[in-house]
């Protein structure tokens, strides 16, 4: 099982949001209630359950820690992560800094990405779904080189 699709939930005033019940259930059945979040280059929160963190890290390991660029994505990405565990309720309890980050006011998006999901704003998230459809036919082409469709 995946996490796909997109959910609309509300975020309250202390921070909590319920995780959308399918992605509760891949979590549920594949991983746990343990999810790893951070704040990547987008103006989102990116949640990983554990064990895909952990695939992450281990790959991280073997970078050569004296390359830059190696050393930039540890100090940002790894050092950024916070381990939250998905309350008795199905939700969340995400950090202000988090919320900060992503400017998440009351209304958010869960956005399924496979292995892993991210929280957007629900405006944000519209300016991006808009940005990506305008963009389209340019996308398409890289991914049509990834994979056939």
């Amino acid at each position: 099982m995946m996490f796909r699709g997109r959910y609309e939930h509300t975020i309250d005033p202390k921070g909590r949001v319920s995780v959308p019940s399918r992605f509760r259930d891949v979590l549920k059945r594949e991983y746990g209630k343990e999810v790893v979040i951070l704040t990547p280059d987008d103006s989102c929160i990116a949640a990983f359950p554990f064990d895909e963190w952990k695939k992450l890290e281990k790959k991280a390991l073997s970078f050569p820690f004296m390359h830059r660029e190696a050393k930039v994505f540890l100090r940002y990405y790894i050092s950024g992560a916070v381990e939250i565990n998905i309350d008795d309720h199905g939700r969340l309890l995400i950090p202000l800094s988090f919320r900060d980050h992503a400017q998440l006011k009351k209304d958010v998006v869960f956005v399924g990405m496979l292995n892993r999901f991210e929280i957007w704003d629900k405006e944000i998230w519209a300016q991006e779904l808009a940005r990506y459809r305008e963009n389209f036919e340019k996308t398409s082409e890289a991914i049509a080189e990834w994979m056939v469709l």
